[in-house]
């Protein structure tokens, strides 16, 4: 298997298992934001910061 293939083998898995579960509400109050490695904000939802604080 070439690297290639195995990127888009990943990609496709990572695609379906999305699908599969729908996304966790955020907790109650919260922002929720996304980072780019998977942590959420814990910020309460409509904060006026610019930055985000991730757990």
């Amino acid at each position: 298997m070439s690297k290639e293939a195995a990127v888009r083998a990943m990609r496709e898995a990572r695609y379906n298992r999305m699908k599969q579960a729908p996304p966790q509400p955020a907790a109650d109050g919260l922002c929720g934001h996304r980072s780019m490695n998977g942590r959420t904000c814990t910020r309460e939802q409509g904060h006026a910061a610019k930055t985000h604080r991730y757990s």
